[in-house]
C-alpha cells in the first residue's frame, strides 16, 4: 500500500475486533503534480538549476525528477536537491533512532563509464562550526550511493570524535553492490539506525535483494543528525584545473544524467513494504551482519 500511509492490526484487550491505526509515511514523493521540483518549496536546489520535472520516464506514475551534469571549463558538478523551506519530513534525522528509505533511480542509456565515481543518493553531516569542523573543512557524507556508469557503491563512515576531520574517521568503507543497468530502474531501500559509537546499522536491499547488513558507525558525533541529498554530484568535474577533470575529459566523459522516482521516508513505526516502490517485495533471503570492526581489522593487515 503506497498511499502516504499503512495500517497496522493491533489487537487490543477487551476488543473482540482488531483495530486498525494507520502508520504515515514521514515522506512520499512521486513528482507528480509540480510544475518544477522547487513547487511549494519542499526540495531546495543544490548546485546547477538543471534539475527539473520530466515526463520522459518514471519509475511510478507519468513523472520523475532528472538530474543533469556535464564536463565544462565552469565546472558544472552538481545537480542535487535537498529538504526545502516546507518539507513535510525531518530535515535532520535523529542520531540514535532508525528510518526507512525508499527510492528508485535510473542511469540515463547515454551514460558513458567514467573513470571517477559520482554519489546519486546521499546522507550529508552537518558540521558543529568549531574550529577545525567547519563547511570549509569538507567532511566525507556519512552514507553515500555512488556510480560510475558501471558499477554501483556505497560509502559508509562514522566518528565519535567531537572534532571530526577529513579521512581520519573511527570506521569507513566502500562497499560494492552490483553493475549498473543503464536505462533501467534500480529500486532501492535503506533501512538505517543512525550512531556514530557502533551501535548503529546500515541495511540496504536493491531490486527486494539484501546486498549490505552492516553493524557500526554510520554518523559523526554532530549537534545535529545527517540530511538527505539526492541527484548527481560529480565532484571529479569540479576544477579543471585538477587531475581528476583533465582525466574525465581524456576518457570523454559525456553528460552524467540520472532520474530519481518513488521516494519514500518512514520511522522506527516503518518497513520495507511501505517505503519501496511498487511492485517490489523483500526477498526471503537476510545476509547475516556484518560488525565494522571486523572490516576494520581487515582493512589495517
Amino acid at each position: 500500500m503506497h498511499t502516504g500511509a499503512v495500517l497496522l492490526v493491533l489487537l487490543v484487550m477487551g476488543c473482540s475486533q482488531p483495530l486498525e491505526v494507520a502508520v504515515p509515511l514521514l515522506l512520499e514523493e512521486g513528482f507528480e503534480n509540480k510544475q518544477t521540483l522547487y513547487d511549494a518549496e519542499w526540495w531546495g536546489r543544490s548546485g546547477n538549476d538543471n534539475g527539473r520535472i520530466s515526463h520522459e520516464v518514471a519509475r511510478e506514475g507519468e513523472a520523475s525528477a532528472r538530474f543533469e551534469v556535464a564536463l565544462t571549463e565552469d565546472g558544472d558538478f552538481r545537480s542535487e536537491v535537498a529538504s526545502g523551506k516546507n518539507h513535510p519530513c525531518l530535515r535532520h534525522y535523529l542520531i540514535g533512532e532508525e528510518y526507512w528509505y525508499g527510492i528508485s533511480i535510473l542511469p540515463d542509456a547515454s551514460l558513458s563509464v567514467s573513470p571517477y565515481e559520482e554519489i546519486v543518493f546521499q546522507f550529508h553531516s552537518t558540521p558543529d562550526n568549531v574550529p577545525g569542523e567547519t563547511w570549509t573543512t569538507g567532511l566525507n557524507p556519512p552514507v553515500a550511493l555512488s556510480s560510475d556508469g558501471e558499477k554501483w557503491e556505497v560509502s559508509i563512515r562514522g566518528d565519535d570524535k567531537p572534532v571530526s576531520k577529513r579521512g581520519e574517521y573511527l570506521f569507513s568503507t566502500r562497499e560494492y553492490l552490483g553493475r549498473v543497468e543503464k536505462g533501467k530502474w534500480t529500486d532501492w531501500v535503506f533501512h538505517i539506525k543512525w550512531n556514530y559509537d557502533g551501535n548503529g546499522y546500515t541495511q540496504i536491499w536493491k531490486d527486494g535483494e539484501m546486498v549490505l547488513n552492516l553493524t557500526g558507525p554510520n554518523c559523526f558525533n554532530d549537534k545535529v543528525g545527517p540530511y538527505l541529498k539526492f541527484g548527481v554530484y560529480a565532484w571529479y568535474l569540479k576544477d579543471p584545473s585538477k587531475g581528476t577533470w583533465k582525466k574525465a575529459k581524456e576518457m570523454a566523459v559525456g553528460k552524467r544524467i540520472y532520474y530519481h522516482d518513488a521516494v519514500r521516508i518512514a520511522d522506527e513505526n516503518g518497513s520495507f513494504g511501505m517505503v519501496a516502490p511498487k511492485g517490489v517485495e523483500a526477498s526471503l533471503k537476510v545476509l547475516e551482519p556484518v560488525n565494522w570492526k571486523s572490516i576494520s581489522e581487515h582493512a589495517g593487515k
